[in-house]
């Protein structure tokens, strides 16, 4: 999620009397820039925004040194913003226009309390297409980023600033603008959704999670609709939406498009559920899909393995290229899935000429191989290869005693593969190419990073209840978020009919930074006491932290972005997926 700078564009006069100061609204994000030495940006919040009782002005207070209109931070890019006055003495500034609508929750608007020098020269620069840099009136070495009409700030994790610092010299992150349709988050409009095999459902009953991505935790207001069709079943149903909605589907087929619609931004999960076997993943909206993919079922070849390639436009020409070095091409056109089920999937190249939806999994899966009986369902869908990330970091799935970790390469140059314990120490290391795996199994006593000079695909596995015999949990799977796809906010369900259910959040905690405190579940603040470091490089740490979460629905959301992966467990069973992703293209 990102913010936008409001900068003044006219003078202020200063105590209790009345302005008019006309903001403009710059892109900028709440993530801290770590640079070279160990500087970085220091944060500040604004403390409180006070509605008034009328449709169109609001007051906001501020903690830090900034005044009141050098801080304002709003959603809309719309218009302009008008401060009708404000208090020195309380910081208050009373806000004015319709534009006051579009504020976010309090907790969204975040300060930039900064320190830049004078000095440096704005032409030494980089170059931005589609954009412009603008200076900040009342703070002297300090430009931000204007994206043209259309355009919009490519990376939501990092902040769109340029410093000028007292050698100098300029800090800031490498900032692009792209059109706004370009803009990759989970949360979307538009969906299409599968399921595939499950060993142990001869009644093929499914279940969709829809939950709403701006709603008051607490309240149960009508809020959207949702349109699910099924071409190949002629099924068309709308649903009216309040926080969230569960649909149970019992007359679709295996690998049937499901196309999900909805008036407004939603984050949807699939579970295909049994009493010892269930599979789930998130699923990505249409926005954020694309046309090459690389693909992960299990660590080993399987006749059980399958996929399922969805088109999302009216057809789709493409093909897969398997580990084999044999290919094969596929037509498909809308309301069709084309399912393949083969072994030796993981490490297939998927090229298409439209963006497709791809999914993968296993009817029957034995993790970490055939040896290890289980016989779960496990599926995800694939992110494609322009939203993959280079840097991982991996955390057990307590209290398992074991877990499985797949690097799928991407490039056709080779890529250098390290897999380090928490201080950084490689622990395997290995050189791939497209089609090339690395499978390793860990004991859930090991924080890990993954880092790759190449992006590459990284999937997370349950291990069969054999492997640890233990009364909890079995083989599982999901897509490992990157550094880069972290966000700050997760909107949620948590299924219902398992004994443990947790949230695995990973924060930057580089520099001594702690982002614990800023952390809000169902918006109360919850602080999680223990926190395992991993050190990701010489200049970047991370933190991971477990929170136990009952079933419901629920929104995680915190001042700094963090990654965050749901799984439960529960007697031969188990779950498990990340909640969100930023997919950048």
């Amino acid at each position: 999620m990102h913010h936008f700078l409001c900068v003044i564009m006219y003078g202020m006069t200063m105590g209790s009397v009345t302005i008019a100061l006309n903001i403009f609204f710059l892109s900028t994000f709440a993530r801290p820039v770590q640079t070279a030495g160990g500087k970085g940006l220091h944060y500040g919040v604004i403390a409180n925004i006070i509605p008034d009782g009328s449709a169109n002005k609001s007051k906001i207070t501020t903690r830090g040194t900034l005044s009141c209109a050098q801080a304002c931070f709003t959603k809309s890019m719309e218009g302009s913003c008008t401060i009708a006055s404000y208090n020195k003495n309380t910081k208050e500034c009373t806000l004015s226009t319709s534009t006051v609508r579009d504020l976010m929750h309090n907790e969204d608007y975040d300060e930039v309390t900064l320190f830049p020098q004078s000095g440096c020269d704005v032409k030494d620069l980089p170059t931005v297409d589609n954009g412009v840099y603008e200076k900040t009136p009342f703070m002297p070495g300090f430009y931000s980023i204007r994206c043209a009409e259309g355009y919009d700030i490519s990376l939501a994790s990092k902040l769109n600033s340029f410093i000028c610092d007292v050698t100098k010299t300029w800090i800031y992150n490498n900032v692009t603008c792209i059109p706004e349709a370009e803009l990759k988050f989970t949360e979307g409009r538009s969906f299409v959704a599968t399921f595939m095999g499950n060993y142990e459902i001869p009644n093929k009953t499914f279940h969709l999670y829809i939950v709403t991505s701006d709603y008051d935790v607490n309240s149960t207001f009508q809020y959207s609709t949702v349109t699910v069709n099924i071409p190949n079943t002629s099924f068309q149903k709308t649903y009216t939406i309040a926080k969230y909605l569960e649909i149970e589907l019992s007359n679709v087929n295996i690998s049937d498009a499901i196309y999900i619609s909805t008036t407004d931004p939603v984050t949807v999960f699939t579970m295909n559920k049994n009493q010892y076997s269930t599979g789930g993943m998130l699923v990505f909206p249409l926005i954020s899909l694309g046309k090459t993919y690389v693909i992960a079922t299990t660590p080993y070849d399987d006749l059980e393995s399958s996929l399922v390639i969805i088109p999302i436009d009216i057809e789709a020409k493409f093909t897969l290229s398997f580990p084999d070095n044999t290919t094969e091409n596929v037509y498909i056109t809308y309301g069709k899935s084309y399912e393949l089920k083969r072994s030796g999937l993981s490490g297939t190249y998927i090229e298409s000429d439209e963006p497709i939806a791809v999914f993968a999994g296993e009817k029957c899966a034995n993790l970490p191989d055939a040896g290890n009986y289980s016989c779960d369902h496990i599926i995800e869908q694939m992110p494609p290869l322009d939203a993959l990330d280079h840097e991982y970091i991996i955390a057990p799935t307590k209290p398992r005693s074991y877990f499985g970790l797949l690097v799928v390469a991407t490039s056709q140059d080779t890529t250098h593969v390290s897999i380090n314990s928490e201080t950084d120490t490689p622990i395997y290391t290995s050189y791939l190419k497209r089609h090339d795996t690395f499978y390793q199994t860990f004991d859930n006593a090991q924080h890990l990073s993954v880092k790759a000079t190449e992006p590459v695909l990284v999937v997370q596995y349950g291990v069969s209840i054999s492997v640890d015999n233990m009364s909890q949990g079995d083989a599982s799977m999901f897509v490992v978020p990157g550094i880069n796809h972290f966000t700050s906010k997760y909107r949620f369900v948590v299924p219902d009919g398992y004994n443990t259910n947790k949230v695995i959040l990973i924060y930057n905690i580089t520099n001594g930074n702690d982002p614990r405190a800023g952390l809000k579940l169902n918006g109360n603040a919850t602080y999680l006491a223990e926190m395992t470091s991993i050190k990701l490089n010489a200049l970047e740490d991370y933190g991971v932290c477990y929170l136990d979460i009952e079933a419901g629905v629920h929104e995680l959301e915190n001042t700094e972005t963090f990654g965050a992966v749901l799984y439960g467990q529960g007697r031969y069973i188990e779950y498990a997926w990340n909640l969100g992703m930023y997919m950048w293209k």
